[in-house]
């Protein structure tokens, strides 16, 4: 277990790969679409992005529960710092990537972003439990809000000094502070679990598929928040696009949807304590999942940029609230040594339609405004949420599985 006062440093740590995360969020989609100007190349760049960092989330879930949060956080920083050294070389070269190109790049940061959080998320269920598990858990979340906030205006202020490429440059820099900071306050394998042995990832993966099978409500909460990721993708996927094409507005407008993302999510989640002591978590949830049914729904049919960035705001806000449920439920739930495992199982679940929203983008790009399909996922989000929230969705949680 690591010590309670070097949480500071690992927010400090965590907050700084945040940061590079933004800028590369900011930096990669206008890259694409000022190469193609076209949707169906921007769809195609976020299903590169996307499938890999799903499709091997079993993998970096038994990889943490086998060498621990540290090793794989000191792994993504490092190869997430070596791919922007690189392409951010390609581009002093002369040389202009394809889509393709850019496209992988991004899976590989994809990749360290989904690593890092699923291992700060494991850390932290394993050193807290019950209320302080979900205080913990809504402060994690709170940082990457912030991020969220402070990355888009640095990328905003950064537009007028650099072009885009070097903010790849820039974000080598956050990572490797990280990665640094890690060695130091981390020690080797220190937040690990005190197993006996370690076991195959066969069994392990075997384990995990038993725990979410001998507790269906984990399930009912993948099926959720698979449309949730439905609905960020597309907008994320069509953003670009819709922003600087549709609406015809500057580069730094494409940054402000993420800005007003952060904002909104930033702020409910620093009322979101005060409201569960006042009101309950599963009461708040129940708040969150009617504004989150109901914006998804509504952003299919703005057709202005206010709407379209001010109803997504609305959505990550709710789509938060309801995440620090998920989160401290399963924290609970699931048997602490297939934590990591299980989990991973899940993310791969709820993350598996963030590819095909790519897809759907691309197929659609024939649409005038790709974010008309929203109201896919809002269907979803509707009937999903109906049932956890109302159907006494938590009475499906077997006799024991809190302890």
């Amino acid at each position: 277990m690591i010590e309670q006062k070097k949480f500071s440093m690992l927010n400090l740590g965590l907050f700084s790969v945040l940061i590079g995360d933004q800028l590369l969020m900011f930096a990669i989609p206008l890259l694409v679409f000022k190469i193609s100007g076209s949707f169906k190349d921007a769809g195609l760049a976020y299903f590169i992005e996307w499938l890999p960092r799903v499709l091997t989330l079993p993998f970096t879930g038994h990889l943490i529960d086998r060498f621990g949060s540290r090793f794989a956080i000191l792994l993504a920083d490092l190869t997430k710092a070596l791919a922007s050294i690189i392409v951010f070389l390609v581009y002093l070269s002369g040389h202009v990537p394809s889509a393709l190109f850019l496209g992988l790049y991004g899976s590989i940061t994809s990749l360290g972003n989904g690593q890092t959080i699923l291992a700060i998320e494991t850390l932290i269920s394993h050193r807290f439990s019950g209320e302080e598990l979900a205080n913990r858990q809504s402060k994690f979340l709170r940082i990457d809000q912030f991020s969220m906030i402070i990355g888009p205006l640095f990328a905003i202020v950064l537009t007028y000094f650099l072009s885009l490429h070097n903010m790849l440059g820039l974000s080598a820099i956050f990572y490797l502070f990280n990665f640094f900071l890690i060695r130091q306050i981390l020690k080797k394998q220190s937040e690990q679990q005190n197993h006996a042995e370690h076991i195959k990832f066969s069994l392990s993966f075997k384990n995990a598929l038993k725990e979410l099978k001998s507790k269906p409500v984990l399930l009912v909460f993948c099926l959720m928040a698979m449309c949730n990721n439905l609905l960020a993708g597309i907008v994320e996927a069509a953003a670009a696009g819709v922003v600087t094409g549709n609406f015809n507005l500057p580069d730094q407008y494409f940054s402000i949807i993420t800005l007003s993302a952060g904002l909104a999510g930033a702020f409910a989640l620093s009322i979101h304590p005060y409201l569960v002591r006042r009101f309950s978590l599963l009461n708040v949830s129940r708040f969150a999942y009617f504004v989150l049914a109901l914006s998804s729904f509504s952003i299919s049919f703005t057709k202005t940029f206010i709407g379209f960035s001010g109803l997504f705001a609305l959505s990550i806000a709710s789509t938060l609230f309801i995440g620090v449920y998920f989160r401290t439920k399963r924290g609970e739930i699931i048997a602490k040594q297939k934590l990591g495992q299980t989990v991973s199982i899940m993310t791969l679940i709820n993350q598996s339609t963030l590819p095909i929203a790519g897809l759907m983008v691309a197929w659609a790009q024939s649409l005038q405004n790709p974010q008309s399909l929203c109201w896919i996922p809002g269907l979803g989000i509707f009937l999903f949420g109906f049932v956890i929230f109302f159907a006494r969705a938590k009475q499906l949680i077997p006799v024991g599985a809190t302890k």
